[in-house]
């Protein structure tokens, strides 16, 4: 091979991630125990060629991929970190897992790699431990880590991370490793960042950290890998099958052939129905199951999916008015329309901008009971009142309903006596002594009326009765549960406060009121 050649090929086994994994090689160990090169599968490949995407786009890459069990990411994310640190100069990588014995598979699959590639682009190591290679004429290097000890990645820059299973890291510390292991990657171009788990129900980071990419509220792409993309995933068929319903379905939307759903049959026989989504999805709301007993039946919610649908535009909110802006804190999806009559909600929180802390929420019902807009900021009391407002003018005046409890008094005050707002809804109380009348602003959200509020919501759900394009409140009404004390709230760590919200808007809606057209055949003469 001429000079020429030789320098084509290195620049192509530099610049080709899969013609690399090929060539140079990389071996892997199959499912069989049977030593290969790895040949990136169609799954992998859709890794690769996002991360690549990201790399020209954005000049580095931040993906969360929610998978199915062993379909090759951690092998496809492991290998594009080593053809990357053992290529250039002054780079580091880190792998972190979640239990000691993840963490030395991955590191024995990485030293695999090292081992197997040819001479002509093996590094030159000058040492190699059970937790760290080092290229020493390059002065790069991977090492790996269990999550659970504290610090990890504190003190070191790194250029790529993967960071596996983050759904299973242990939750006391988690939330510190993974904020310290971010801090720890480098800001310059040309970085890689992969979180890559199987789905561990929601009271988790990957969890969180997944809904924030859906939402585009992180620098992290989301990835959904479903079960089905995997070859392998098929088992032969003696007979055509005889489909069921929901088999039909499956069918219909993803084109699956007998033999994948005999696969499936036979892992929903090893294990059970739900037990197979978590693990085998084949979409990402059916993979994150909750631990606790659901309020809203997943299958409700499951429904509510085809209505999603990006907003239409974005505004931020001010006592002046709407204004178009696209971080802002108004998510619309339908202007309002002359002659119609709309229904605002005001969920209020502290104001507190703390991590973690609760938002003030407000959606708006349309008579057909659309969502037709949704509002989440943390802000003050007050500033929210001045937000209602303008919201509830924007839509034909609408009647605003405010929880009154906590600093709903302070925003009800603010909207209707400083503010001047008069179409608030108000409740009459009767005093069981003097029966005398009160009349009182706002709904008080307590343990006798905070059931009748969400049976009603779960009424309109199962009725078709609501139509709800926004992600956010569906992600935070499939993780709303019964608590074992018979209270209902959010499960772990996420929130509830889109579900307090819509629940209010749904309590005050009234729908379209529809003229009944006179039928002859109704009438029948006297005899």
């Amino acid at each position: 091979m001429d000079e020429a050649a030789i320098k084509a090929l290195r620049l192509r086994l530099y610049r080709d991630f899969k013609f690399y994994a090929e060539k140079a090689p990389l071996k892997i160990k199959t499912k069989k125990g049977e030593t290969s090169n790895l040949v990136l599968k169609p799954a992998q490949l859709r890794l690769v060629e996002l991360i690549e995407k990201l790399l020209v786009e954005r000049g580095r890459a931040r993906v969360i991929i929610l998978k199915a069990r062993q379909q090759g990411m951690s092998t496809a994310t492991g290998g594009y970190l080593y053809f990357k640190v053992s290529q250039n100069p002054a780079k580091k990588a880190v792998v972190v897992t979640h239990k000691a014995e993840s963490t030395a598979n991955l590191f024995d699959m990485t030293k695999r790699f090292h081992d197997g590639v040819d001479k002509f682009v093996k590094p030159s190591t000058k040492y190699a431990s059970q937790r760290q290679l080092h290229f020493d004429k390059l002065d790069s290097g991977y090492a790996v880590a269990t999550a659970g000890g504290e610090g990890i990645g504190r003190g070191d820059t790194y250029f790529y991370a993967h960071l596996s299973e983050l759904a299973f890291w242990p939750v006391s510390s988690a939330e510190d490793n993974f904020n310290g292991l971010m801090q720890a990657v480098s800001p310059a171009d040309g970085t890689v960042v992969v979180i890559e788990s199987t789905a561990n129900g929601v009271s988790n980071l990957f969890y969180r950290e997944w809904q924030k990419a859906v939402a585009g509220e992180s620098d992290f792409v989301p990835l959904f890998i479903p079960w089905h993309a995997e070859a392998e995933y098929r088992e032969p068929c003696p007979s055509p099958l005889v489909h069921s319903p929901e088999e039909q379905d499956l069918i219909r939307l993803f084109g699956l052939d007998d033999e994948q759903l005999m696969f499936r049959r036979l892992k929903i026989a090893e294990t059970d129905p739900d037990r197979f989504r978590q693990e085998y999805p084949s979409n990402p709301d059916e993979a994150f199951l909750t631990s606790g007993a659901p309020v809203f039946p997943p299958a409700h919610i499951e429904a509510q999916q085809r209505h999603t649908a990006p907003p239409t535009a974005l505004y931020s909110v001010d006592s002046q008015g709407l204004h178009p802006n696209p971080r802002g804190t108004l998510a619309m999806w339908q202007e309002p329309r002359a002659g119609e009559q709309y229904f605002v909600s005001g969920d209020v929180a502290s104001g507190s901008t703390a991590k973690g802390k609760d938002w003030s929420v407000s959606h708006v019902l349309n008579s057909d009971g659309q969502v037709v807009a949704r509002y989440r900021a943390q802000v003050q009391p007050d500033v929210f009142a001045q937000h209602l407002e303008q919201i509830g003018l924007h839509y034909n005046e609408a009647q605003i309903i405010v929880e009154n409890n906590n600093h709903g008094g302070t925003v009800l005050n603010e909207l209707y006596k400083h503010l001047g707002y008069s179409n608030v809804f108000t409740e009459t109380v009767i005093d069981k002594t003097t029966e005398e009348e009160t009349v009182k602003l706002g709904f008080n959200t307590n343990k006798r009326t905070k059931p009748q509020l969400i049976d009603k919501l779960k009424k309109g759900l199962r009725e078709g009765l609501l139509n709800i394009p926004d992600k956010t409140t569906l992600a935070e009404l499939s993780t709303f549960v019964e608590k074992p004390d018979g209270g209902m709230a959010a499960e772990g760590k996420n929130h509830d406060d889109c579900v307090m919200s819509l629940a209010l808007a749904y309590w005050i809606h009234e729908r379209r009121w529809e003229p009944i057209t006179n039928q002859e055949h109704w009438y029948v003469e006297g005899i």
